[in-house]
């Protein structure tokens, strides 16, 4: 049976385009003790607090630091083909739905390079997977290390077990590009899905920046979200994850070998077991080579003249 993921509950019609991020007037004050940066002619500052939201990167956003020093202020991020499809103003919040699907992206300021070696890639891939529960896990270095060693993460089936069982959001479909990232995830438990993504990201930036004796944000912003409203959106979405790597000139033709995404588990052996569930979607094909065929052939990262309806429902990079 063709399982749906179309919304049964009911409630107000959401915008499938992008998130919106709520205005707050200049000067208010934030739990964290910061305060909200004078604008810029259209640009606006984000708030630091991550906690419950899920924002979309409007044009010419302006970057603050977390040293609240004014000379690092006034430097642009990078623009996105998707800008051009909204405006630029402060954008309402998008309220995640239990049990929905979203489209989750997220990129380095000023499009740099994050994930360097492979351990880089191994550290932020063992968060994504094993932090869908709450468990505390300490030592990810070396856990990372043992992956690039053994292509595999020393960890007991017990924990794994557990962690299925206790786990807060479901994860679908995953790429790691050289400096952003994409998930298809599952709210199973309400406002687990930004919990989760803060997080990981967190994590990996106090990481990164140590290794790397930086400072300051690592990504643009706390996440950009899309959800997922149909079938056809679904699966088109996990071929636009899927064909990520393509972006990369050694990866060009050899997608299903790339190890940071989840393609090679859902056209042929699951690494990752009951951490990784891409029946979703791969449900709607016959077999997994079907599955492949349709990536392969997918016009997803393809700029075409005409567009399908469901590209303009993608977080572009």
């Amino acid at each position: 049976m063709r399982f749906s993921c179309r919304r049964t509950h009911r409630g107000p019609k959401r915008n499938t385009v992008m998130s919106h991020l709520r205005s707050e007037s200049p000067g208010d004050s934030y739990p964290n003790g910061g305060r909200q940066r004078q604008s810029l002619g259209s640009a606006f500052f984000f708030s630091q607090e991550y906690s419950g939201i899920g924002f979309c990167i409007p044009r010419n956003i302006i970057r603050s630091s977390l040293s609240h020093d004014p000379s690092s202020f006034g430097r642009p991020l990078v623009r996105h083909r998707v800008f051009n499809r909204i405006q630029c103003k402060p954008m309402r919040k998008l309220q995640f739905e239990l049990n929905d699907y979203y489209h989750i992206c997220n990129r380095s300021s000023d499009e740099q390079k994050i994930f360097f070696k492979p351990i880089d890639y191994a550290r932020f891939l063992f968060s994504i997977l094993f932090c869908q529960a709450t468990i505390p896990f300490f030592n990810m270095g070396r856990q990372a290390s043992y992956f690039v060693r053994h292509s595999v993460f020393n960890i007991s089936t017990t924990t794994i077990e557990e962690i299925h069982a206790h786990r807060k959001i479901g994860l679908n479909a995953f790429a790691i590009m050289p400096n952003h990232f994409h998930l298809l995830v599952q709210e199973k438990q309400t406002g687990r899905v930004s919990a989760y993504l803060q997080r990981i990201q967190n994590s990996y930036a106090k990481y990164f920046n140590t290794k790397y004796k930086r400072s300051g944000h690592l990504f643009q912003g706390p996440f950009r979200v899309v959800p997922v409203e149909t079938d056809e959106q679904l699966v088109y979405l996990s071929a636009y994850i899927h064909r990520n790597p393509r972006g990369i000139k050694e990866w060009v033709g050899k997608e299903l070998a790339y190890p940071w995404s989840s393609y090679q588990d859902c056209a042929e052996k699951n690494r990752w077991g009951a951490l990784l569930q891409p029946g979703i979607f791969l449900n709607q094909f016959a077999e997994p080579k079907s599955y492949k065929n349709f990536v392969e052939t997918s016009t997803a990262k393809l700029k075409l003249k005409n567009q399908s309806p469901v590209q303009n429902l993608l977080l572009d990079e």
